[in-house]
């Protein structure tokens, strides 16, 4: 249960120099990101957070060696999204070339799901560097220790 003062105005500078330089730096790295998307989905780009989410774990899984199916998928993000919307993302990221579904088994979307070699060049381009700026700027803003 909230405390009565945690619902009351924060005092003027009261948010920490570290704590506002992490939400720039979020803020920053997150239209960082938005922006290599847009450029990769190309025109017609919208954020969809469905979408990037599903991109990272397709990449994730496949950094393990693995692949999963639609299902698996659908179970694993059925939280904060419904199956059919899991699916509408799928199709989408199909219809981009960003992801290929195993030819051998593909009867109802079943099949193993990949990332194409285009988005896999994508996240080996694009978050290394992300990256390198962020450590950049964190060192020449962090204040160092004696």
């Amino acid at each position: 249960m909230l405390a009565r003062e945690d619902l009351q105005a924060a005092n003027d500078n009261s948010l920490n120099r570290e704590a506002a330089l992490s939400l720039r730096l979020l803020h920053w790295f997150l239209e960082s990101r938005e922006s290599a998307i847009a450029e990769l989905i190309g025109p017609g780009y919208r954020p969809d957070p469905l979408r990037d989410e599903l991109m990272r774990l397709v990449c994730l899984n496949f950094a393990e060696g693995q692949a999963r199916r639609l299902l698996q998928y659908q179970d694993d993000l059925a939280p904060r999204w419904t199956h059919a919307a899991v699916e509408e993302a799928i199709d989408a990221l199909d219809l981009a070339h960003l992801i290929m579904i195993d030819p051998k088994i593909s009867a109802e979307k079943q099949g193993l799901i990949w990332p194409t070699k285009r988005l896999v060049s994508f996240y080996n381009t694009h978050m290394p560097e992300l990256l390198e700026v962020a450590v950049k700027i964190l060192h020449d803003v962090m204040p160092t220790t004696p």
